[in-house]
């Protein structure tokens, strides 16, 4: 519950005190919740506990105390009753006057409503009104919202979850995912009001709380409340607006998040790029926690992909960045959170080798490589496998990965396992399989150990690139 009492006389008009318990008692006595108090001494006609504020199935109550000049609401006096907001309350005849604002709800509800763009700036007396109008909805992953065909006869916004929108694009009727839809944005307000046909339909591939509002109660709201109806409307036309792309506010920014449980890359990635959106998508990781490893999502992303109109072109996972980057996150497994927001592109992200294949082209070559990266694993030994050099310096021709080679090089010298190689070189895991193999079947490495005789010593062998003729 939260409460909101307003001095309307004496010497502190206008001034509020807020209360969020469920009993607030008010009187003369400085131990009163809402201590009365006024420098003409308007206050002392009050009882020292004058009377009390309950909250009792979901209900505002004044009750009098059995004070001595009695209790008033709206000018009528009372022992109990039930209050609207906006109700004028006074403590004895020509006693100080109060107006008392509330609701009956939970915090975190009441925030997110003033949050949404939707419903932002409105009065908190309106947030009232919607609340006690509207439902939180607790749904299963793999329901749906609506579907395409049914009659839309409710406004929904999205509380907490993510909501994939999907839409037939094209003649073959086949439903394509055209967006994803993340928390305080709202779908069905213009067909609500007018009993529209939805033309998309709404999945949720994870556990989500969606708010729901029945498409009379907002009719109600808007022939009711003018403060409401005018910002209804104006968010209606900002949606309008942004959609032909005459308007670009604050409250248009997109921000997605979802467990990559559900969402596979490859799928955020292709919405990203059909909706040709800007900004950056960061990869959270999933870490245990010291409770049964029930799983909490990490601060700090451990990979970012920026996106300009819906194509990659920036990477940065650990010191690997460009293609390389973007094939190697298809070559491990993920597990964690995403997120995307509306930005512009990050310095520390300009300045790393930039991403030029088209987005599709790299999404298909990223699989590509992740179905031949299987093979190579087979040619190579355990992840604990040590190469050997045979050769003095490497000779390597390919220009555009002579620098991984002379990374794999320099830490095949230092004694490295495979996998210290894979975890410390530039490259993708496929491009560094590729590498090793290469130098083997060149007879530069092995990995089989030989006789102390046969190894050439690491002390004379120098860690240079030479092209063959």
């Amino acid at each position: 519950m939260f409460v909101k009492l307003k001095y309307l006389n004496g010497t502190h008009p206008g001034s509020t005190k807020e209360f969020t318990q469920p009993v607030i008692k008010v009187g003369r006595a400085p131990s009163c919740d809402f201590a009365l108090y006024d420098n003409t001494g308007r206050h002392s006609i009050a009882s020292r506990i004058h009377a009390e504020l309950r909250c009792e199935d979901n209900q505002l109550f004044l009750c009098d105390l059995n004070s001595s000049n009695g209790t008033f609401v709206n000018g009528e006096r009372i022992k109990k009753v039930p209050l609207k907001n906006g109700d004028m309350l006074t403590f004895g005849p020509d006693g100080l006057e109060l107006q008392v604002n509330f609701l009956i709800s939970s915090k975190d509800e009441t925030e997110f409503l003033s949050s949404c763009p939707l419903f932002q700036d409105l009065p908190w007396e309106v947030l009232y009104e919607i609340t006690r109008r509207g439902d939180i909805r607790h749904m299963a992953a793999g329901s749906y919202l609506f579907r395409a065909g049914e009659t839309c006869n409710t406004l929904y916004v999205i509380y907490s979850g993510l909501v994939e929108i999907s839409a037939v694009r094209d003649s073959t009727s086949k439903l394509t995912i055209i967006g994803f839809l993340a928390s305080g944005e709202s779908l069905g307000e213009s067909l609500a009001l007018i009993g529209g046909v939805h033309r998309t339909e709404a999945k949720l591939e994870e556990a989500a709380e969606i708010f729901t509002l029945g498409a009379e109660a907002l009719r109600e709201l808007i022939h009711t409340i003018p403060d409401f109806a005018l910002r209804f409307t104006m968010a209606l036309c900002n949606k309008l607006a942004a959609s032909e792309g005459q308007l670009q506010s604050r409250h248009n920014k997109r921000h997605l998040q979802g467990d990559l449980q559900h969402f596979d890359l490859a799928t955020i990635v292709q919405t990203l790029n059909g909706l040709r959106e800007s900004g950056v998508l960061m990869l959270y990781p999933k870490m245990d926690n010291d409770i049964g490893g029930s799983g909490v999502i990490g601060v700090l992303p451990f990979a970012r992909i920026y996106f300009e109109a819906g194509e990659a072109r920036y990477i940065k996972l650990g010191s690997r960045g460009g293609e390389e980057g973007f094939y190697q996150l298809f070559q491990m497994p993920l597990a964690g959170s995403f997120t995307f927001v509306q930005q512009e592109v990050p310095d520390d992200m300009a300045s790393t080798d930039p991403i030029r294949m088209p987005t599709m082209n790299l999404l298909l070559e990223a699989h590509r490589l992740q179905d031949e990266l299987e093979t190579f694993k087979n040619k190579l030994p355990e992840l604990t496998a040590v190469f050997r050099p045979l050769v003095e310096q490497l000779q390597w021709s390919e220009d555009i990965t002579l620098g991984f080679a002379n990374q794999i090089w320099a830490l095949i010298l230092s004694g490295a396992t495979l996998c210290e190689i894979l975890g410390k070189t530039d490259c993708s895991n496929f491009t560094a399989y590729r590498l090793l193999i290469d130098m083997i079947s060149k007879g530069q490495i092995s990995d089989e150990k030989l006789p102390a005789d046969m190894l050439i010593s690491t002390k004379t062998i120098r860690v240079m690139a030479s092209r063959e003729d």
